[in-house]
């Protein structure tokens, strides 16, 4: 799958969802976020993600070029990510908002291949920012 081609832009388009997210947080919600812990376990689930993403390409290398769908919950995740961001102000048509999109997609298309939707579903409502997306 091409989308999962260029680590180093995939990790990149997801920190940049991450911040938006946080970013987009009140100040008050902020002020009790132990963003050490917040950071170490998103930098956990990303190198994962790095360290795995080629075994997943190789797997999904035969499939057509269309994203395979993702468990009912994880997919409402990406869609409220699409949501969230326009409502913080990215243009709904905007290259960048695509970008951050597929590739917070392709992350937990990964995630879930190693981890099982259940587990990725229960990280994502339990860690800052992402729990704005249950």
């Amino acid at each position: 799958m091409s989308i999962l081609s260029d680590p180093g832009r995939f990790s990149l388009a997801v920190d940049t969802l991450r911040l938006t997210l946080m970013l987009s947080h009140p100040a008050t919600e902020m002020a009790n976020v132990n963003f050490d812990e917040v950071n170490a376990d998103y930098r956990q689930r990303l190198m994962q993600v790095r360290q795995s993403i080629e075994r997943v390409a190789a797997e999904t290398a035969n499939l057509p070029d269309l994203l395979p769908p993702l468990s009912d919950q994880l997919e409402e995740a990406v869609r409220r990510a699409a949501t969230r961001l326009v409502e913080v102000g990215i243009a709904a048509g905007a290259a960048l908002l695509r970008e951050m999109i597929d590739s917070f997609w392709s992350f937990l298309f990964v995630l879930e291949r190693i981890s099982g939707a259940g587990a990725v579903v229960d990280w994502i409502c339990g860690s800052f920012p992402f729990s704005v997306l249950c």
